[in-house]
């Protein structure tokens, strides 16, 4: 199965938006897609030991992973930036957190480990943690990290980057299901948004259809 490398910022750098260092080629295709994206020049063909190197060098960047929303047959990996990912920016600009399937996991932060030192809030893509007063007259601290459950895409950059692991990844009290296939993934979509019509017809709307 071969995997193609294709640049997902690129688009920014063209237009002159694009402000950090990320490196450009950060997403893999897999399967047919790669087919394609090599076959038209979107991409080049790497081997399964650059695609682990790969991973341990975005993970050691603290980039978040973002793959195919399916159980069988991905088609794409991702590791993404917050101000070049257009999902991630989507969350973080208009507050839509549903751009981003979230994964089954979510932050937890032990208070008693947390040492302030403020990486979580510098690292968290979506913006999801927030610094709030201490009440409690007996501690020491002033102010302490808090989770936005309704933001959290369980993307484990917080906990991987905290110096003191204050922060460790939790299983959602609701489970997260995520589709078998493409097909069902499709098939899903279109019956939450009532248009599966749209899928079985060419022209819905005429009446011999």
């Amino acid at each position: 199965m071969p995997l193609g490398y294709v640049p997902v910022a690129v688009r920014r750098k063209n237009i002159g938006k694009k402000t950090c260092d990320t490196p450009l080629e950060t997403c893999t295709s897999i399967g047919g897609g790669a087919y394609y994206t090599i076959r038209h020049g979107f991409a080049k063909e790497i081997s399964k030991s650059e695609a682990l190197e790969n991973l341990a060098k975005f993970k050691e960047l603290g980039l978040v992973v973002n793959v195919d929303n399916v159980q069988k047959d991905v088609s794409f990996m991702c590791h993404c930036c917050k101000c070049c990912c257009n999902l991630l920016c989507g969350v973080n600009k208009h507050g839509y957190p549903n751009s981003v399937v979230s994964s089954t996991y979510i932050a937890e932060v032990d208070e008693s480990k947390c040492r302030n030192y403020d990486r979580c809030y510098e690292v968290c893509p979506v913006d999801c943690i927030e610094r709030v007063t201490v009440e409690s007259p007996t501690s020491n601290k002033k102010t302490k990290p808090k989770i936005d459950e309704s933001r959290c895409i369980g993307c484990g950059i917080c906990a991987a980057k905290c110096p003191a692991g204050a922060i460790k990844m939790v299983k959602r009290k609701q489970r997260v299901i995520h589709p078998a296939t493409i097909y069902e993934r499709l098939m899903l979509q279109s019956l939450e948004r009532g248009t599966l019509q749209y899928q079985l017809f060419d022209n819905p709307e005429n009446i011999t259809q």
